[in-house]
């Protein structure tokens, strides 16, 4: 009989979890986003869109939207909104129009995100997490 890996029900008892933490908290992380910003898109990517997370994975945002505001301003702005914060996050913030540019540019990682990202959220859409279509 195999022997099963010292910690390993831990880990996977941990990974659950957090992933439950995830589901519960991304919906409300979304609406406030919708209220404060009205993006466009808000996209999750990474492990967790791509269905393999950790119990130390990070949750990845990219929230495309307009405004004048710098890059760095809109991060600030963006991460307020979003704290208090359950689990780690990276954010990734732009808008429509530099999101045109890196395409244009080849930029592979925007394209993976838009190719293989969850939509969180679309504006026009009845596309929302947590929302029964």
């Amino acid at each position: 009989m195999p022997t099963i890996e010292p910690g390993l029900y831990e880990q996977v008892e941990k990974r659950a979890e957090t992933e439950g933490k995830v589901k519960e908290t991304l919906n409300e992380m979304v609406n406030r986003l919708v209220k404060a910003f009205n993006p466009e898109r808000v996209i999750l990517f990474g492990s967790y869109a791509y269905g393999k997370p950790t119990p130390d994975s990070d949750v990845d945002l990219l929230i495309i939207m307009e405004s004048k505001l710098s890059p760095l301003e809109r991060y600030i702005a963006v991460s307020k909104v979003l704290t208090p914060r359950v689990f780690p996050m990276d954010i990734i913030v732009r808008t429509p129009q530099e999101i045109e540019q890196r395409l244009r540019m080849g930029d592979f990682f925007i394209k993976e995100i838009l190719e293989r990202g969850k939509v969180l959220y679309e504006r026009g859409s009845s596309r929302r997490v947590g929302k029964k279509s």
